[in-house]
């Protein structure tokens, strides 16, 4: 049997037919156990009397005895998990609000209802209930658990207080022996003179964890050898002596008079480092070769050194590098740095020690080549060279100091003044200066010219750098070998994509052609790839314009051809984005390939998507709509005879609304396009167009497609599209993303803000206010994205009360358990006390009157024992009642959290959209503009001195080169 079948459901009407017709919906549907009844008494017997609760009761709202509501208020009395669904008409409205408000029912349905629309609510409250049900039983298995743990708890912390009493203890007894151990050591202050130990550990190897501890065992072992050596002169035993180091400890015997048992492990500790001072020396060589500088012949770019240095791997260098080759052509001083940081790839303090190391290795490179010819010439040692090598290492771990290591030899006294001048300073400069002449020319291994050379095989590179060709002459041909061809390429730093030996040197051997060039190496080249793109199978620019009448209003009746789709028609198509793949020239260099950008393809209210994502159907009939976030929409069209007001109500319709009288004051309309003859003091919010035949009059007005009307008055507008008025605007505060267009009209005492420009007829009169006009502002994002703040505000703010609502209740909740276990103790202790009362009073014989005053104290325990448990079921109970109101809490919280998060998606993806979309700061006045009118572009503004006659006025980019940031506003005469 299915969970729908076992679902039990209460119908409750006085109208036979309805029940009848709701029972046969029902088991049509697979809902096997219903119950009805004709009035509510009947159907209040039926739930008190059920051995089962009902999941769902449906009742009607006017009934005899009692109404819906009423009946609803005791079901949820009797079986406050069961949920309910009142059935009503429009008159009771009020009602059904405040029972909703009240908690009495969950859903409410208007007669006559659709079968769709009943069966998917009555599914939705199904769902809540089994929901409810699952949560109930998983808090009841919580509880039981959340008791066992408690005990164990208990259990282990009363261990814990024992183990922490010990530790406390042995605390106190090692803080003793410490004091008196700083008492002895105050009484003869050490020598920590220990004959330049440091100096000698530090200059042998590079200082690591694992180095010191290799260190520290060598010397032990010295030290070790060393005792031994001083014990068997003591008399003992002695094995064939190695080292005799009595003479050496008699030579350096401290002078007499001073207390000499320091200075004595002075002398043993010096013994030991210099006879383990070979060992270390060839440990620190082995140590030096595997310090990262010295694996470089070049100083790497920042990219190359972050991937050898773990900071990024070779997918994100590639990645970071395309970035970069497509930026620079509008960013030519960006950098590998700057991506690397934007991308959050590496911070700015992991750059600056990269910054740091790159530096270090500047230097080491210039020192390996001077210590290399002071080596040839025997001027210094190999031992003083690599000393010098690995304090300049240990100098960079400890405190990241950059020195070179001929200033280190000089320091110690290894090398002269002058020696470290010619040899690590003047070849320094003389090598950066050659460095930063043009490579070309020259042999990177011995620096001599081969100009030469790149004439006489007649060598040539592509502007790519894919291939590079070379074409001696014939007699070259015939005296040069296909090795020296290969090494030449590689003297040029071509490390990719040369060909075999044997084609070189079949070209050489056998070609005749005097003017044939042959592709010695060849790369890679880049594969473009492909921007996804969506293919649109409507007219996504359909607009309906109507006929202007001579008047200036609009007859939207002429609407030309709408377009209109059929069911399961497909709307739209996506290809995806194909990626590129990046090519590799003849020197080993990555050649980025242009990035692809993403589209989204989303649909709204009337279609379905496929699975996998890539086309949108109809699952309506009617007209479809492309709104400006791009989301692909079809709707069915709802029309209203005469005006929106007290008989028609607010109105909220997921489609097109036709009204063909007036919108009035006080009412709100919600819908996709709304045409309408006009609207007064009205509020307008639509995903699509808004076309009015008459004036738009003290309404507030928010659209996300495009406005036309005859006239605007009093009123605020924002509009993410265009705005098309044939007559006045009036005393009104208009924001625009699109256009503004009121050529042969009039702007009185207004604010009117356009990002893509505006063309105007007359602004301002004598007789009325001036006027502020805007263009190439986006006046109307800033709205918008004010306004997700604000909610998002509101939201977090919410969030943030619940958070320290069920904080409190948690608290509350703690209490509750602490108070459960001292009485749980408390029913333990009374118990053992219950049970030694029951054993005397078992070992009495003969003895009535303590037999009864045992019987007495057995009874008085008993009872505390009960009271003990009485309080803890209330505890328990109330516990209860404070975990329902956490869990309220804590969907309230998800609720105001998912709310904010989606506020800053849709905030974002309107930024965005703003972004892409370039602002057109220009203003053209067809008529006339009056001296007073203020006009602002995105950077300046400038206040209109005399009456305007027809012109442009257009922010333009300063040509004062010592001022290029400046930006002016100019008037073009038309």
């Amino acid at each position: 049997m299915t969970q729908t079948a076992k679902t039990r459901i209460l119908v409750v009407d006085d109208d036979e037919s309805v029940i009848n017709i709701l029972r046969r919906l029902l088991k049509k549907h697979g809902f096997e156990i219903i119950m009805s009844a004709l009035n509510p008494s009947q159907a209040l017997h039926i739930m008190e009397t059920a051995e089962n609760p009902f999941h769902l009761v449906i009742s009607d709202q006017v009934m005899p005895e009692m109404e819906g509501t009423e009946l609803f208020k005791k079901v949820k009395e009797i079986s406050p998990d069961t949920r309910r669904i009142l059935m009503t008409g429009y008159q009771n409205f009020q009602a059904a609000v405040e029972a909703v408000n009240e908690g009495a029912i969950h859903q409410y349905i208007s007669k006559p209802w659709t079968n769709e629309d009943l069966l998917s609510r009555i599914r939705y409250e199904l769902d809540l209930y089994e929901k409810v049900r699952e949560r109930e039983q998983f808090l009841r298995l919580t509880r039981h658990q959340n008791a066992r743990l408690f005990k164990l708890a208990k259990t282990e912390k009363d261990k814990d207080k024992s183990f922490k009493r010990q530790i406390r203890e042995k605390k106190q007894k090692r803080a003793e022996l410490a004091r008196k151990v700083t008492e002895l050591e105050n009484k003869k202050p050490f020598e920590k003179n220990v004959f330049e130990l440091y100096s000698l550990i530090r200059g042998n190897i590079v200082i690591h964890r694992e180095s010191l501890s290799r260190t520290f065992r060598l010397i032990k072992e010295e030290v070790d050898d060393l005792i031994c050596t001083l014990c068997r002169e003591k008399g003992l035993p002695e094995p064939d002596p190695v080292k005799n180091p009595k003479a050496d400890l008699e030579e350096q015997s401290p002078e007499s008079g001073k207390d000499d048992r320091y200075e004595a492990v002075d002398l043993i500790l010096q013994y030991a480092g210099r006879n383990a001072e070979p060992e270390l020396y060839a440990y620190g060589k082995t140590l030096l070769q595997e310090f990262e500088t010295g694996q470089y012949s070049r100083v790497p770019d920042i990219g190359e050194l972050a991937v050898n240095e773990g900071h990024i791997n070779e997918e994100d260098l590639e990645k970071a590098s395309t970035e970069l080759a497509s930026r620079r052509k509008d960013e030519p001083a960006l950098s590998m740095d700057r991506i690397l940081n934007e991308k959050g790839l590496i911070s700015r303090l992991e750059l600056s020690r990269l910054y740091i190391k790159s530096k270090l290795i500047a230097i080491r490179i210039g020192d390996t080549l001077a210590a290399n010819e002071l080596r040839t010439k025997d001027l210094v040692s190999e031992q003083e060279i690599t000393r010098a090598f690995i304090r300049q290492a240990n100098l960079f771990l400890e405190r990241g100091t950059c020195v070179s290591a001929g200033d280190l030899m000089a320091e110690e006294g290894v090398i002269d003044e002058p020696t470290r001048k010619l040899y690590f300073t003047e070849r320094a400069e003389e090598k950066s200066e050659a460095d930063a002449r043009p490579a070309a020319g020259k042999n990177p291994d011995t620096g001599e010219e081969t100009e030469t050379e790149t004439e006489r095989f007649g060598f040539h590179i592509s502007e790519d750098r894919t291939e590079a060709s070379i074409n001696p002459d014939m007699q070259e041909r015939q005296s040069t070998s296909a090795e020296e061809i290969i090494e030449f390429l590689q003297q040029q730093g071509i490390r990719h994509g040369i060909v075999e030996e044997k084609l070189l040197h079949g070209f050489l051997e056998y070609s005749r052609e005097e003017n044939r060039n042959f592709i010695a190496a060849i790369g890679r080249k880049p594969v473009e790839g492909e921007n996804a793109r969506i293919t649109y199978y409507f007219d996504t620019d359909y607009q309906r314009p109507g006929e202007i009448a001579d008047d200036g209003s609009i007859d939207f009746k002429e609407r030309g051809e709408i377009p209109f789709v059929k069911q399961d028609l497909l709307l739209a198509e996506k290809s995806p984005m194909k990626q590129g793949t990046p090519g590799l020239d003849i020197f080993g260099e990555t050649i980025p390939c242009r990035d692809v950008s993403d589209c989204t393809l989303a649909g709204g209210p009337g279609t379905r998507m496929s699975e996998d994502g890539l086309q949108l159907y109809a699952t309506v009939e009617g007209q479809p709509t492309l709104d400006p976030r791009g989301i692909v929409s079809v709707h069915k069209e709802f029309s209203i005879k005469g005006d929106v007001n007290f008989k028609t109500g607010h109105i909220d319709y997921q489609g097109n609304v036709t009204v063909s009288g007036t919108v009035k004051e006080g009412f709100r309309v919600t819908c996709v396009d709304l045409t309408a003859n006009g609207i007064t003091g009205g509020v307008i919010e639509t995903s699509g167009d808004l076309n009015v035949s008459e004036g738009i009059v003290d309404a507030t007005v928010k659209v996300q497609g495009n406005i036309r009307a005859k006239y605007i008055q009093d009123s605020v507008i924002e509009v993410f599209g265009d705005l098309s008025v044939t007559r006045e605007i009036m005393e009104s505060d208009i924001a625009s993303g699109g256009q503004v267009l009121n050529e042969n009209g009039k702007i009185m005492a207004a604010t009117v803000a356009a990002k893509k420009g505006l063309i105007l007829g007359q602004v301002g009169t004598e007789k009325t206010g001036k006027s502020i006009i805007k263009a190439g502002v986006d006046e109307h994002i800033k709205r918008l994205s004010a306004g997700y703040d604000r909610r998002i505000k509101t939201c977090e703010e919410k969030v943030r009360d619940h958070e320290a609502g069920k904080k409190k209740i948690e608290g509350k909740i703690f209490e509750l358990h602490k108070q459960a276990a001292d009485l749980s103790f408390a029913h333990e202790s009374k118990k053992r006390e219950v049970e030694e009362l029951k054993e005397q009073f078992a070992g009495l014989k003969g003895k009535k009157d303590r037999m009864i005053e045992l019987k007495k104290q057995i009874k008085a325990a008993e009872q505390v024992m009960e009271q003990y448990d009485t309080d803890v079921k209330s505890i328990f109970k109330s516990q209860d009642i404070l975990m329902k109101d956490v869990e309220e809490q804590e969907k309230r919280i998800e609720k105001a959290s998912s709310e904010a998060a989606e506020l800053r998606d849709e905030k974002e993806a309107l930024e965005e959209i703003a972004r892409q979309d370039k602002p057109e700061p220009f203003i053209k006045i067809n008529k006339s503009a009056i001296s007073g009118t203020q006009i602002f572009g995105p950077y300046t503004s400038m206040v209109v001195r005399y009456d305007l006659r027809p012109c442009k006025i257009i922010e333009i980019e300063s040509t004062d080169p010592d001022d290029p940031e400046d930006r002016k506003l100019v008037t073009q005469n038309l």
